[in-house]
């Protein structure tokens, strides 16, 4: 219980540096049940506070009147109309929340300490769920109360007439704009000379090629034939191939493995080609030298990829929020568990990616591949794409660092990017379990 705590004490930290939720609420409703002697029932109360906060707030976001008999929390989850603008484990976590509430308020048995820790960990995937979703990488702010008329984040939000005004202005004046600038565009183009117009076209083709490319693009289509689908080979081209013009982050990065089936080694660092089976257990951590955004994935033996961080709807396992603030630790998955393997032999990568922004079109890209259908195939050699962006690595402090085993001068190595985006690989075998 107490590295629940610890982990949840984690997050919220993480919340709460990211965006200022009803003046720290949240981390005391985790200190109430932290205490000797703990108050779960306040800790479960000032969850439902909050969670009664956030469904109003998006409600309001996604232009939906609430019911007029919805005025508990009941009433406002039992709207088919808001649930379906939900995934649905979030729809669940809230409804357990609401749940843990009523232990307490309909005297349904006694409230415990493990009540109240679960429900602390529902409102945790929610809030995460919540930033991801609506936030993006806006800048933190204090709540302003539901008194004052302010949203979350201290948004206020403008009346359904005004957005449906804005929205309307948007949706005919712009398009419209658009299409008569396409038009006359195309009457001036018509009017040029011949010659003007091959001058304009290579113009044209000059500026829109690509910026320089780290890896070459024949060794992604080299993928293919170790078959990778499209929609992976895209996300691996989108962060291997494009540039990005702002600073690039520094962090920690490692990889850790627990071999079972050899006691002898318990955790250590993960080793490119390394071989590990269903058998056995990993984790990936890493900390950034500035607050920076993280994008983890892992690509099986089958060319499937699972998008692990952050929390996201396309893989269900998924945790965690960006960004990620200075010199945080990250541990993923969270906690006392652990990744492990299928049943499908051949070799699997990690990537580790890490910008100083919120990367849009790499998450288009991994969004594609969520709706993809996984290859009939069993990849057999290593990517060796590396690492990109790495000048280097010096030896950092340990801060908050996930307890391991391994030593602090091994995990803890910065490496310094130089191309704004710092990709880090790793790869390792994955075989079949030993026979008992």
């Amino acid at each position: 219980m107490i590295n629940d705590i610890n982990a949840l004490q984690k997050k919220i930290k993480a919340l709460e540096l990211r965006v200022t939720i009803f003046e720290n609420q949240l981390m005391r409703a985790l200190e109430l049940v932290s205490r000797d002697p703990s108050e779960p029932e306040s800790t479960i109360v000032k969850c439902r506070v909050i969670l009664e906060k956030i469904i109003k707030d998006i409600y309001s976001r996604i232009e939906l009147e609430i019911p007029k008999k919805a005025i508990e929390l009941g009433g406002l989850l039992n709207n088919n109309q808001f649930t379906r603008n939900l995934p649905s484990r979030i729809v669940v976590r809230m409804n357990s929340v609401r749940e843990f509430g009523n232990l307490g308020a309909h005297d349904k048995g006694l409230v415990t300490k493990s009540d109240a820790i679960d429900c602390l960990k529902c409102m945790v995937e929610i809030l995460e769920w919540y930033c991801h979703e609506f936030l993006g990488d806006e800048i933190s702010q204090t709540v302003s109360g539901p008194e004052t008329g302010g949203g979350l984040c201290g948004q206020s939000f403008k009346k359904k007439s005004e957005n449906s005004f804005f929205q309307r202005y948007f949706k005919v004046v712009v398009p419209v704009s658009i299409v008569l600038i396409v038009a006359v565009g195309l009457l001036i183009f018509t009017a040029l000379p011949e010659s003007q117009k091959n001058a304009e076209s290579r113009l044209n083709t000059t500026a829109t090629q690509p910026a320089t490319t780290t890896t070459p693009f024949s060794q992604f289509d080299q993928l293919l034939a170790q078959g990778v689908g499209r929609e992976v080979q895209a996300v691996l081209k989108v962060a291997y191939s494009t540039k990005i013009s702002e600073p690039t982050p520094s962090a920690a990065i490692a990889a850790m493995a627990n071999q079972t089936s050899n006691p002898a080694k318990s955790w250590h660092l993960l080793k490119d080609g390394e071989s590990l089976s269903s058998a056995d257990n990993y984790r990936i951590m890493f900390c950034p030298e500035k607050t920076t955004f993280f994008y983890v994935v892992q690509i099986d033996s089958r060319g499937k990829l699972d998008w692990l961080f952050p929390a996201n709807q396309i893989t269900p396992f998924s945790v965690g929020m960006n960004p990620v603030p200075t010199g945080l630790w990250i541990q993923t998955p969270e906690g006392d568990a652990a990744f492990h393997l299928d049943e499908n032999e051949g070799v699997e990568h990690l990537y580790v990616i890490a910008t100083q922004s919120r990367w849009d079109d790499l998450e288009k890209a991994l969004a594609k591949v969520g709706r993809t259908t996984i290859q009939s195939t069993h990849i057999q050699t290593a990517f060796n794409l590396k690492t990109r962006g790495a000048g280097g690595s010096r030896l950092v402090k340990a801060t908050s660092l996930p307890e391991t085993n391994i030593a602090s001068s091994e995990v803890c190595r910065l490496i310094t990017g130089k191309e704004g985006v710092l990709v880090w690989e790793k790869w390792f075998r994955h075989i079949a379990p030993n026979p008992k």
